[in-house]
């Protein structure tokens, strides 16, 4: 937490913390340690020697997938395009068949992460 500016119990003066400076670049990379911490048991992994898990290849229901881990918050119309955007790019990507098995759960994994460290879910 004191990595990403939030050190509990301790805000750095009797206002508290400083809601505008909240988000900048010296406490992003605690926050993206953070989610990833938080989403490390919901990650979903190809086991060696086995077939990739099942994951649609589909940008929106991906995006769906990681709105409804991260408990269906609201987000902004702007982060859902950049979501789904970043999903189809990556899909694209899968020209070949063990591709198109092995793309699913990693753009799965990422948006997850990029979407629990966006700004809707921060500011929140």
């Amino acid at each position: 937490a004191d990595g990403a500016g939030q050190r509990l119990f301790y805000p750095p003066n009797v206002a508290g913390w400083d809601n505008e400076r909240w988000l900048d670049t010296a406490t992003f990379r605690g926050r993206w340690g953070i989610a990833n911490e938080a989403l490390e048991k919901f990650v979903v992994e190809q086991k060696r020697g086995r077939k990739p898990p099942k994951v649609p290849f589909d940008a929106e229901k991906i995006v769906a997938n990681a709105v409804y881990l991260l408990g269906s918050p609201r987000i902004r119309p702007e982060t859902h395009a950049a979501l789904v955007r970043f999903a189809k790019t990556a899909l694209s990507d899968a020209r070949e068949d063990w591709k198109r098995d092995a793309y699913p759960p990693l753009v799965l994994n990422a948006v997850r992460q990029l979407l629990a460290v966006s700004p809707d879910l921060q500011a929140a």
